[in-house]
């Protein structure tokens, strides 16, 4: 197995505006420096067995959420619908779903008295809230204590609403002290799961995706250092809005070179697993020198007999940030900075924020 402190150095952040001071400041003072917004998938129905309730929380985690809502309303957790997880030490709003009869009226819901929990709208809708169903995330974030740097962060914020920003996994993704990775690499290095997640399939799902995670973000901050997160090179694979594209030809290259330039189209990188769909030459190369760096190979993912849980596919490399805005707080103590953004779901917020924030100056 690969020393420890060789792994810690692959999942370091590439910084890839080197020229530009990041700001430094505090994240998530208090949680109203982080306000979340789901931007949901579809708008419920408003008739149907069950209610959407349009709920903001302060300060709760996810888990708490549904568990203060399934014992206020007597109902079964698992009966409880959430599009997606929402962090805790913040001020979110999101819909949550909970079984009702039809003729069950949905005042007690706005009526009911929950700390840190407020049901700004209830309506009726005829299916659970099922994972997934959501288009993204609005954020509104508030840096305290930060270098006042006004001609830095308007190029930053110019970059990343022209050209988005890599997207890599946020720290969150690999637990505290990076424990949820070192647990899934034990797996994946000896087929062998540690005791604590034998019998935990949504713990274990969770640590062997950490490790899918690990090596995704390594070849992006590689495609950083070779200045080619934007570009193709031979054998890759790119997202465009026509589909996907191998690179096989110099013709081909130059025609998606220019979507990629333009933040309309992204190469594709791998989140290893039995059903990856294959990059060829270069592009092959770089991924495989990844797996080499982690000590793992293809057979680690695809036969595995945990591979039901890393079956594998392909996300962009570069991530479109839209409606990214900036304003400058004068404070007793110096300035504040909040960055406002959305994001589609499955990325990171942190994400964002590490381009401005970089090591304090």
């Amino acid at each position: 197995m690969i020393e420890s402190p060789e792994l810690e150095r692959l999942l370091e952040p590439v910084d890839e505006l080197p020229e530009i001071a990041g700001i430094g400041g505090e994240l998530k003072s208090i949680p109203a420096d982080f306000v979340v917004e789901e931007i949901p998938l579809y708008e419920p129905e408003g008739e149907g067995g069950h209610a959407f309730l349009w709920v903001e929380k302060t300060d709760i985690a996810a888990f708490e959420l549904i568990d203060q809502l399934a014992s206020t309303f007597g109902v079964d957790r698992r009966d409880i619908g959430v599009a997606g997880q929402k962090d805790k030490r913040a001020i979110t709003r999101q819909y949550v779903s909970i079984p009702v009869a039809d003729d069950d009226s949905l005042d007690r819901f706005l009526e009911s008295t929950i700390e840190g929990v407020t049901i700004l709208k209830a309506t009726r809708h005829p299916k659970k809230l099922k994972r997934g169903h959501l288009s993204g995330n609005r954020f509104e974030i508030r840096l305290r204590d930060v270098r006042h740097a006004p001609e830095d962060v308007d190029e930053i914020t110019k970059f990343i609403a022209g050209n988005g920003v890599a997207n890599r996994f946020g720290p969150q993704r690999f637990g505290n002290n990076r424990s949820t990775f070192w647990a899934g690499y034990q797996t994946l290095s000896t087929d062998e799961a540690p005791k604590r997640l034998r019998k935990n399939k949504r713990l274990r799902g969770l640590a062997l995706n950490a490790v899918q995670s690990a090596i995704f973000n390594a070849i992006a901050n590689e495609r950083i250092r070779r200045g080619i997160l934007r570009q193709t090179v031979p054998g890759d694979i790119v997202q465009t809005s026509d589909g996907l594209v191998r690179i096989t030809d110099d013709d081909r290259a130059t025609a998606v070179n220019a979507l990629l330039a333009a933040n309309e189209a992204s190469v594709l990188g791998p989140l290893h697993g039995s059903r990856l769909l294959e990059v060829t030459d270069e592009a092959l190369e770089l991924e495989q020198a990844y797996l080499d760096a982690f000590e793992l190979t293809e057979s680690s993912f695809a036969e595995s007999r945990y591979k039901r849980s890393i079956r594998g596919i392909r996300r962009p490399f570069v991530l479109k940030v839209d409606e990214v805005q900036h304003i400058w707080h004068e404070t007793p103590e110096g300035h504040d900075l909040t960055v406002s953004f959305s994001l589609p779901s499955g990325s990171y917020a942190t994400v964002v924020l590490e381009y401005f924030m970089k090591p304090k100056s």
